[in-house]
């Protein structure tokens, strides 16, 4: 027995005809790819913005290292450096302030050549080998990157200064 086949006027198999045709696939192709680079080029606005405050925070810094290089004392070291900072960032205030803000701190401490992470007594302090001591300050600043689209990014920055 043979099987009838039905021809349809205008027909041409519906496989071959959808293979065919291949109007409109760079569109399909851009709406799947887009979203992707979207996102993409917001991330690297963020990282952008954020490499740009750890910048302007190490600069900051590094300008208030001066101050410290002349032993101003730790009160006027900070001071100086709050007042450089504000120029790019707004700086929190004693115990307030949001994550966003800069935190600008300046530690001046006395320490042996041989472990500057071991502070001793400035006045009476005294090294191995009978050697005096040096005077150093610490200055650290560090706030949150709020991101557009990355969660907060925390930007921290530091300078050791060594006086004496």
């Amino acid at each position: 027995m043979m099987a009838m086949q039905f021809k349809i006027p205008g027909f041409r198999g519906g496989k071959a005809r959808f293979r065919a045709d291949e109007s409109g696939a760079s569109a399909i192709e851009f709406a799947i790819v887009a979203p992707v680079l979207v996102l993409a080029c917001l991330a690297t606005v963020d990282v952008g913005l954020a490499i740009g405050q750890k910048l302007d925070i190490d600069q900051s810094l590094r300008a208030a290292s001066e101050a410290a290089m002349l032993d101003l004392g730790r009160d006027e070291v900070e001071d100086l450096a709050k007042a450089i900072a504000s120029e790019n960032s707004t700086i929190a205030s004693d115990g307030a302030g949001s994550a966003t803000d800069l935190e600008v701190t300046v530690d001046r401490f006395c320490a042996c050549p041989e472990s500057v992470s071991a502070a001793v007594d400035c006045d009476s302090g005294t090294c191995a080998d009978e050697a005096s001591t040096y005077l150093f300050y610490r200055l650290t600043a560090e706030k949150e990157f709020a991101s557009i689209l990355l969660p907060a990014i925390p930007i921290r920055g530091s300078v050791l200064v060594q006086v004496e």
